[in-house]
């Protein structure tokens, strides 16, 4: 008899332990530190990064400027524009509206860089004196 109570004991013991290990939301008596969920900052649950990289503003580097309009407002040059530059150039200065082939564009104002197509080069230019 006395066997028997002592191995129905570590049964409901073993019983209690289980039913708190499996129980979905933690609330069994034994605390599960698995099944709590924070201390990431990752939205995949399956990767938990304890930290994220954050670059400071001032070392950003500006999403909606141009390298070679940038360049030209430093100091005087000449490039020959690719697609994204025409279309930037589109977009920022022209309105949206096409570049007329025929016409001297000047961007910006005071900036004094003038946007043209080169009937030698038969390419779009932007370019400072």
């Amino acid at each position: 008899m006395q066997a028997f109570f002592c191995l129905n004991n570590i049964v409901n013991l073993f019983e209690k332990h289980l039913r708190a290990a499996l129980s979905i939301n933690g609330t069994g008596d034994t605390p599960h530190r698995h099944l709590k969920p924070g201390g990431f900052t990752d939205t995949d649950r399956h990767y938990r990064r304890k930290s994220v990289n954050l670059v400071p503003k001032y070392v950003q580097t500006p999403h909606d400027s141009n390298h070679k309009i940038e360049t030209l407002k430093k100091r005087p040059g000449k490039f020959v524009c690719d697609t994204k530059d025409i279309q930037f150039i589109q977009r920022k200065f022209l309105k949206g509206n096409p570049p007329n082939p025929n016409e001297l564009k000047m961007l910006g104002g005071k900036m004094g860089i003038k946007f043209y197509r080169d009937r030698s080069l038969n390419q779009w230019v932007i370019e400072k004196s």
